[in-house]
C-alpha cells in the first residue's frame, strides 16, 4: 500500500497510517509503523511518513531502522513512548554488525516520557555502528537518559534540538568524522544519572564538526554538575573542532573539557552561566579568533554575557580580564575541519542521457588560501533496471577543469540499488592558481554497501593537478550521466557535505 515519490519509483514514500497508524494518543502504533519500515526495506529503502496528527502517535516498543530507511516525522506529529515503557524509542535494526543511511528528519518531536519511566535506560534515537546516519530536523525531548545516542557511529550528520533529557542532550562514544549543527540544553534532569552534558564526547570519538552550538543549562539548580560540551575524563577524544558556537555551563562555572588538538574557533561565545569560573580547561587547544566571557547567558534569547573571569586556562597559556582575544583560525597549523556547506535535499537524475548537476558550491574567493584544503564528501544510490548494462558516468568540476570523471558499465540490478560514495580532496599549493586533487569513487555490488570486493563493485580514482585562479569565485560541481534515457535508470544523492581543512 506504499504509495511512490514518483512514477518510476525511484525513491518508496510509506505512509504509517495505510499500514494502520492512528496517532490518537492512545493506541500503540508500533506494529503499524513497523510493517511500513518492512515495506521500505522490502522496497530497497525509502521514507516511512508518520502521520502529523496534533496528537501523539505512541509506541510501546522501539522502532528499528534497516539499511536507507528513513522516518520522517512531520511538523506537528510527536512520536511518544507509552507509560511506563522502557526502551529506545529509534533504533538502528543491527547494532552488532551495523547499518548504513539509517535517517530520522522532519520538524516533529520525539518525546520519551521520561515523568512516566520509573527506572532503565531510555534514549529517544540510539544508532550504534551506523554509517552515514542522518537526524535533521526533530526535537528529541524529555528522554530518561539521553536525546541522542551514538555509538560507533562514521560520518552522522545531526541537525536536531536535544532539552529535558535525563542525562546528556547528545552523547557520541567512539563516533567518528561526524557534522553537528544542534542545540542542547535543559539536560541532566534525572539526579541518578550523574553528570548530564549538553554534549558528552567518550571512547575515540574523533574529528567531528560542531557548528552553531547552543550547549547550556545542562544540570539546572537542584540537579548534578554539567557542561555545555565536555569530553569523559577516561577519553581520547582528539581532532574535534567547535565553530560559530555558545557554549555554557553550570553549577561550577566550566563550560567545556575538550582533547588535545581539538579547537575551539571562529567566533564562538564561550560563556559560563553560573558567575565568575575559575578554571576553564580545554587540554591542549588554542582558543582563534574567539571571545571569551564569564557572566550569565539569556540563553532564551541566544544571547551571551559580559563579564571578567579571573583565570582562562587554555592548555600550557592562561589569559585573565574581559574577552581574551587572538587571531583568526589558521587551518594550516593542525586546525581539523570546519563544515563548508551541507546538503540534505537530495538530486535525482532519470531518464535522461543529458548530463545533470547533483551538486553545486560556490567557493569564495580567497576561502582556500596557500595550504588549505577542502574535502566534498558525496552519498548516493544507483540502480539500473533495465534489462542489460548500461554506462554511468560521474565528474567532480572546478571551474572550467574536469578534476575527476569515470564512466562505468553497470549490470542489470533488477531493482536492487548501489550505494554509491564519492570523496573528493582539493588543495592549494603555494600559490593560489594551483591545487592538488585526489578523488575516489565506490559504487557498491547489487543491493550492497559500498564497496569492500564483492562481485559487480566499483573502485576508482584519480589524482591530478589544477590551474584555478581562487582569488575570485569558483563552481564546485558533480555530475552524473546516463548512457540512455530510461526511466528505469536513476541516481539519487543523498548527502553532500563540503568541508575546509
Amino acid at each position: 500500500m506504499g504509495r511512490s515519490l514518483n512514477a518510476e519509483g525511484i525513491l518508496g514514500v510509506f505512509y504509517a497510517s495505510d499500514y494502520g497508524a492512528r496517532a490518537d494518543g492512545q493506541t500503540d502504533d508500533w506494529a503499524a509503523i513497523n510493517a511500513a519500515i518492512n515495506a521500505a526495506k522490502a522496497a530497497g529503502g525509502g521514507q516511512v511518513w508518520l502521520p502529523s496528527n496534533s496528537t501523539a502517535a505512541m509506541i510501546g516498543s522501539t522502532i528499528l531502522l534497516p539499511d536507507h530507511v528513513e522516518v520522517v516525522i512531520p511538523t506537528g506529529c510527536t512520536l511518544k513512548l507509552q507509560d511506563g515503557k522502557v526502551c529506545e524509542l529509534i533504533a538502528n535494526a543491527d547494532p552488532v554488525n551495523g547499518n548504513t543511511g539509517c535517517r530520522v528528519t522532519g520538524g516533529g518531536t520525539i518525546d520519551g516520557n521520561r515523568a512516566n519511566i520509573i527506572s532503565g535506560t531510555s534514549h529517544g534515537i540510539n544508532f550504534t555502528k551506523v554509517t552515514d546516519a542522518v537526524i535533521d530536523g526533530p526535537v528529541i525531548k524529555s528522554c530518561r537518559t539521553n536525546g541522542i545516542n551514538l555509538s560507533g557511529c562514521t560520518r552522522p550528520v545531526v541537525n536536531a534540538i536535544a532539552t529535558d533529557n535525563g542525562q546528556h542532550g547528545i552523547a557520541l562514544v567512539d563516533s567518528t568524522r561526524g557534522t553537528f549543527d544542534v542545540r542542547a540544553y535543559d539536560n541532566c534532569r534525572v539526579a541518578a544519572a550523574g553528570t548530564g552534558d549538553g554534549v558528552n564526547l567518550a571512547g575515540t570519538s574523533t574529528d567531528n564538526s560542531f557548528t552553531s552550538i547552543i550547549a547550556y543549562d545542562s544540570a539546572p539548580a537542584g540537579k548534578l554538575q554539567g557542561y555545555g560540551i565536555r569530553e569523559a575524563v577516561t577519553s581520547n577524544c582528539d581532532r574535534n573542532v567547535i565553530a560559530g558556537a555558545s557554549l555554557g555551563g553550570n553549577l561550577t562555572g566550566t563550560y567545556s573539557l575538550i582533547g588535545a588538538s581539538s579547537k575551539i574557533v571562529d567566533n564562538s561565545a564561550v560563556i559560563a552561566t553560573a558567575g565568575t569560573p575559575t578554571t576553564q580547561a580545554i587540554g591542549d587547544a588554542a582558543v582563534l579568533g574567539t571571545s571569551v566571557y564569564a557572566a550569565p547567558l539569556d540563553h532564551k534569547h541566544g544571547m551571551p554575557g559580559f563579564g571578567f573571569p579571573s583565570t582562562q586556562a587554555f592548555g600550557d597559556a592562561a589569559a585573565a580580564g574581559s574577552q581574551p582575544t587572538v587571531s583568526r583560525s589558521d587551518h594550516k597549523h593542525g586546525m581539523p575541519s570546519l563544515a563548508y556547506d551541507r546538503n540534505l535535499a537530495g538530486m535525482t537524475s532519470t531518464n535522461t542521457t543529458a548530463e545533470t548537476t547533483i551538486y553545486q558550491k560556490t567557493i569564495v574567493m580567497n576561502t582556500l588560501e596557500t595550504f588549505h584544503s577542502l574535502r566534498l564528501t558525496l552519498l548516493g544510490q544507483y540502480s539500473n533496471s533495465s534489462g542489460s548494462p548500461q554506462t554511468f558516468t560521474i565528474s567532480v568540476k572546478l571551474g572550467t577543469t574536469t578534476l575527476f570523471t569515470m564512466t562505468n558499465s553497470l549490470a542489470d540490478d533488477a531493482g536492487l540499488p548501489r550505494r554509491v560514495r564519492l570523496e573528493s580532496f582539493i588543495q592549494e599549493y603555494t600559490t593560489s592558481t594551483e591545487q592538488f586533487c585526489d578523488t575516489r569513487l565506490e559504487i557498491g555490488a547489487l543491493n550492497s554497501d559500498y564497496s569492500t570486493g564483492q562481485a559487480n563493485a566499483v573502485t576508482a580514482g584519480s589524482q591530478m593537478d589544477a590551474l584555478e585562479d581562487m582569488t575570485v569565485n569558483k563552481n564546485l560541481v558533480v555530475t552524473v550521466q546516463h548512457g540512455i534515457a530510461s526511466p528505469f535508470i536513476w541516481f539519487t544523492s543523498w548527502l553532500a557535505v563540503l568541508e575546509l581543512l
